[in-house]
């Protein structure tokens, strides 16, 4: 289960954007949307042109990312145009973490992209610890 999504610097999202599952507070209405501890439904809304639909193609990276998208997924033009963040170069990468809960550990699972296409960096981490980490632009010594 997703309990916490961030992003950075992709799209329109400048700053490091968190999505938190996580901090449900005193919620006490609708308690069937609680699981685990967590909101296991949410909905997003604002005005046009608030960044709603590039909080959805952010959230759905990971599955572009990850698998062999062009048998699986039709992918929006709109995912490839303006790929970095759009108001301005900050900097020439996005980052994206994507947290989860399985049987109690935590899982999560970070890597930082250039584009569309080209990752840079990659993190897997479980309960904390990091398993896997590779940084394709670090140069071996």
């Amino acid at each position: 289960m997703l309990t916490k999504f961030q992003v950075k610097n992709f799209k329109k999202f400048n700053d490091n954007l968190v999505f938190d599952l996580s901090k449900k507070g005193d919620y006490d209405f609708n308690e069937e949307v609680i699981r685990n501890n967590n909101i296991n439904f949410a909905l997003i809304y604002g005005s046009n042109g608030s960044g709603k639909s590039n909080l959805g193609l952010a959230i759905f990276d990971i599955l572009f990312h990850t698998t062999d998208q062009s048998s699986i997924f039709f992918i929006p033009p709109s995912l490839y145009e303006n790929y970095l963040y759009g108001n301005g170069i900050l900097e020439d990468k996005a980052e994206f973490v994507y947290n989860f809960l399985f049987d109690n550990h935590n899982v999560e699972y970070r890597y930082v992209k250039k584009d569309f296409e080209n990752l840079i960096e990659e993190e897997f981490k479980v309960d904390d610890k990091t398993l896997i980490y590779m940084n394709r632009e670090k140069k071996e010594e």
